[in-house]
């Protein structure tokens, strides 16, 4: 009953205390889902598993398209080596500013003084430092309302030239507002 969409083609669940209900692992039970959504709506999905949202999305893009991953205990030396871009909100401007403090790595931030990282960054210090360390204590909420409504496709070729993607717009304006 906990599923949160997250976009047109993704979503959180949280499959807490489901074990019993489904008669299997939580593994199990998702290796089912993706077959079954194969199956009734022949599409592939890929699969993360984790103990929340941040480490699941980072499990779902592991292997696309139809991956199944999973990250554990071992959440933290797995995001060591990885970019700082990795990290939810972290953005260019940001991996800039965090790489001019020296800060490369998942690993360089979650070795850093949480103190110092307070003091750089502020709040979102504090924030990163936490996810650095594999936390995130945002919960699957089912009733989050809808920030913004958008509209993508993909293209048989790439697009390159303005002219070219600016005769998609109006059919993309069109569809955003349907």
């Amino acid at each position: 009953p906990l599923v949160q969409p997250l976009s047109l083609d993704e979503a959180w669940m949280d499959l807490s205390g489901t074990q019993r209900l489904h008669g299997a692992t939580l593994a199990e039970t998702l290796a089912r889902l993706q077959t079954r959504i194969e199956s009734e709506v022949g599409i592939t999905v890929s699969i993360g598993l984790a103990a929340n949202k941040f480490l699941a999305k980072i499990a779902s893009d592991m292997e696309k398209p139809r991956g199944f991953s999973v990250i554990g205990a071992e959440a933290q030396a797995f995001l060591a080596g990885k970019p700082v871009g990795i990290l939810p909100g972290v953005g260019p401007a940001m991996v800039s500013s965090l790489e001019s403090s020296n800060f490369v790595t998942v690993g360089d931030i979650a070795r850093a003084d949480i103190k110092d990282l307070a003091a750089r960054f502020g709040p979102n210090g504090l924030r990163l430092h936490a996810l650095a360390h594999g936390r995130d204590t945002r919960l699957v909420n089912p009733d989050q309302i809808r920030k913004s409504i958008s509209a993508e496709t993909t293209f048989n070729e790439d697009l390159r030239s303005q002219a070219d993607l600016e005769a998609q717009l109006p059919w993309l304006a069109e569809k955003v507002g349907r």
